[in-house]
């Protein structure tokens, strides 16, 4: 039989299968008939031609559910040359598909999985590019939701590897992944502040800031002694106001921010840790903040939650060492931060005009978490490096009367005690 023979054949048969009218017995006679044909020698082969000729979605499941057992479970029998064949057409397809309107994410997400297996099995030693090839994806504009997609794959997969790799191997791939976070990192931050910077504008202009509203916390060997905070001030900055995100921006964001998310659970602060991370992600925490109540502003209430999350994976580690204490004030005062324009815009709004009275539904369990950790911090290190807050946060927290305008189950007083 001819590969187009092959086609029509299986792709008839799945279509059966999964028909509502076959028979129970039908089905089994169909799904014995199937695993006869998977059972052939070079199999794979049909699945590329499948896949480039075919947009049916059982047909190209079936196809991907093939390649993905040979990956998983014979790899170590397929020669170099022929590894390097099915590794190259996989991520062919995916970029082809990335583009394509006849596949389904679904589908796509599935090819990214089983590249993320060879990945697995044979980066660095047989499959050097395997990450450079995600970072580059990432910084094409045209590419950028595929590589961000990739690289959320790739930390699923590879973080906690499947239970059937030796120990050295698991060692071998942290090892590796900790080198790329930097690398990975700069290239996810980078898309979230482009975004950020299009997005920013103000209702008017403001001055700007003068000398003694920035400080800067440094420590001699503080590996976030780079970073600049806002110290508090008598007076409020206006409320700034966000431009609307596009579609593509909105879906950029999200795939990013759900990225960094996963990277926080499981790399350290010192791989973790850059001047602009705590910038960006507040920036997207008070997106998540905007009055209004249509779909837009509930997918902007994504975004924050996500942003939140983040924030939490870094404050939430175990152990945070000694030098990171700049870091932890830092936290500290941009989460001050926010939560004075929260006070200010949403409570008012939500308890005069009733537009938004549960605006932070989808943010309040993690904002409440992470104002857990912070007010907590230990107090010589606020006293010292930030003494005008420890007098002030109490307010702003009372201020927002959580356990009243909202469901959560939070009492404000009981952090203080």
């Amino acid at each position: 039989m001819s590969e187009e023979q092959y086609l029509y054949g299986v792709e008839g048969l799945l279509n059966e299968l999964f028909s509502h009218g076959s028979s129970n017995e039908r089905k089994r006679e169909i799904e014995q008939t199937l695993n006869e044909f998977q059972q052939q020698t070079g199999l794979w082969r049909f699945c590329f031609y499948f896949l480039e000729h075919s947009s049916n979605q059982y047909l190209l499941m079936f196809s991907l559910k093939v390649l993905e057992d040979l990956v998983n479970k014979m790899w170590a029998s397929v020669v170099h040359k022929e590894r390097l064949e099915i590794q190259r057409f996989l991520l062919n397809f995916i970029t082809w598909s990335h583009g394509s309107a006849s596949v389904e994410p679904f589908i796509q997400k599935k090819a990214i999985k089983v590249l993320v297996d060879i990945g697995r099995a044979d980066w660095p030693h047989q499959y050097p590019d395997f990450f450079s090839t995600i970072i580059q994806s990432i910084q094409d504009p045209s590419k950028c939701s595929l590589g961000l997609t990739m690289a959320l794959t790739a930390s699923e997969e590879l973080a906690t590897p499947r239970e059937d790799l030796s120990m050295a191997r698991k060692e071998e791939l942290q090892k590796l992944l900790l080198d790329t976070v930097p690398q990975l990192l700069t290239a996810v931050l980078s898309v979230l502040e482009a975004i950020a910077d299009r997005q920013r504008r103000t209702v008017a202009e403001t001055p700007p800031s003068s000398p003694d509203r920035l400080s800067v916390i440094t420590s001699r060997d503080s590996p976030v002694k780079a970073l600049q905070l806002p110290l508090p001030h008598h007076e409020r900055a206006p409320p700034h106001h966000y431009a609307p995100l596009d579609v593509q921006s909105e879906e950029l964001s999200s795939v990013a921010l759900k990225c960094l998310v996963h990277v926080f659970s499981w790399a350290p602060l010192s791989a973790a840790l850059s001047p602009n991370l705590l910038t960006t992600i507040f920036h997207f925490a008070s997106v998540g903040c905007e009055i209004g109540a249509d779909a837009r502003t509930m997918s902007c209430a994504q975004l924050g939650s996500l942003a939140m999350s983040c924030l939490n994976e870094l404050v939430s580690k175990p152990q945070i060492p000694t030098e990171f204490q700049d870091f932890l004030v830092t936290l500290f005062v941009q989460m001050f931060n926010f939560l004075e324009r929260i006070t200010e815009e949403v409570v008012p709004s939500s308890t005069g005009s009733g537009e938004s009275g549960n605006l932070l539904s989808h943010l309040d369990d993690r904002l409440v978490l992470l104002v857990h950790y912070l007010i907590r911090l230990p107090h010589q290190i606020l006293c010292c490096q930030c003494p005008e807050y420890s007098d002030k946060i109490e307010s702003v927290l009372l201020d927002m009367h959580y356990s009243k305008s909202t469901d959560c189950c939070f009492e404000t007083t009981t952090l203080f005690q």
